[in-house]
């Protein structure tokens, strides 16, 4: 239904030829089908449905706005740290040294100055060798001419300046520019998954179905809203004793769905069993989170639901 909109919806066939060129970009297959079929499960998963919830409201035009947005702000960082970068490698250039010249040549400070000019953000960073030419003075390698050490030593101390600003600004502003970079390389997929959201909504309403995923979700929000959910008061009387196996792989859902009943059951001094194996956990794909195991008797967001935090004590 996704594909068949391509042509006749503007935004959207904006959006999928853009995903399209952003997947060549990465030197991956142009070809789509397959991966707007793997990542749509996402919205079939229950750990997924719980982020998705929170973009369903946003719209292309508000995912082009966020796209243009991260870009500008890696820009500016890009730019920054570049600019004060091609002060340093010009410093170097006007001077005539080759790289050989400085301590551990090219793995040092001038091929340093020289990637963060050419926007060969890899290796940002500083690595050990450009660390100790500024905080050792070690500035020179060991085939350095009279003449090559005589230069280094006329630009190292605005060198050292220069690098000093880049190191404050990355020091600022590198973490969001990780964060943002991750954000831009998957926002196309975030804005075709919210597509396909949306057809799969439609799809439901009009043959007035549900997916099996969805009942634990709907069961949630009952039992995390009532004290004693009206669903189980049947269950909650005819059955006093409960053994959850394989507990490892249960999901934060299952188990907070099944709490209601596990806790009655305390309350009235009845046994209940919980059995399972942390190193045997193999369904986290589906949901299951083994944390649950090793952190009972503490539960899964009772600092942020005051019912949990009862059915923890």
């Amino acid at each position: 239904l996704l594909i068949r909109k391509i042509g006749a919806d503007e935004k959207l066939t904006r959006a999928m030829i853009e995903f399209t060129e952003a997947k060549a970009d990465d030197e991956k297959s142009w070809h789509i089908e397959h991966d707007l079929f793997l990542f749509s499960k996402n919205l079939l998963d229950e750990n997924g449905r719980i982020h998705l919830e929170q973009l369903k409201d946003i719209s292309l035009d508000d995912f082009f706005e966020i796209r243009d947005k991260l870009y500008a702000g890696n820009k500016k960082f890009e730019d920054a740290v570049s600019s004060i970068a091609k002060k340093g490698f010009s410093l170097i250039t006007k001077a005539g040294i080759d790289h050989s010249a400085f301590y551990q040549g090219k793995n040092g400070i001038s091929k340093y100055f020289e990637k963060i000019t050419n926007k060969d953000f890899e290796k940002i960073k500083p690595n050990s060798y450009v660390q100790t030419t500024i905080g050792d003075d070690k500035w020179h390698s060991g085939k350095a001419t009279d003449e090559e050490k005589s230069n280094i030593d006329a630009i190292k101390f605005p060198l050292t300046g220069l690098f000093l600003e880049i190191q404050s600004i990355i020091e600022k502003d590198y973490a969001n520019y990780v964060l943002f970079s991750l954000i831009y390389k998957n926002i196309y997929s975030l804005a075709v998954l919210n597509e396909i959201e949306k057809f799969l909504e439609q799809l439901k309403a009009e043959n007035s179905i549900l997916h099996i995923s969805e009942f634990n979700k709907i069961i949630s929000k009952i039992v995390l809203s009532q004290p004693v959910p009206f669903i189980y008061e049947r269950l909650g009387t005819r059955f006093k004793n409960f053994l959850i196996d394989e507990f490892q792989d249960t999901s934060v859902l299952q188990w907070q769905n099944l709490l209601p009943l596990v806790d009655n059951a305390l309350a009235e001094n009845n046994f209940n069993l919980v059995v399972g194996d942390s190193k045997q956990a193999i369904y986290r794909w589906r949901g299951g989170d083994v944390e649950q195991f090793s952190q009972l008797p503490e539960l899964t967001g009772s600092d942020k639901n005051e019912l949990v935090k009862q059915r923890e004590e």
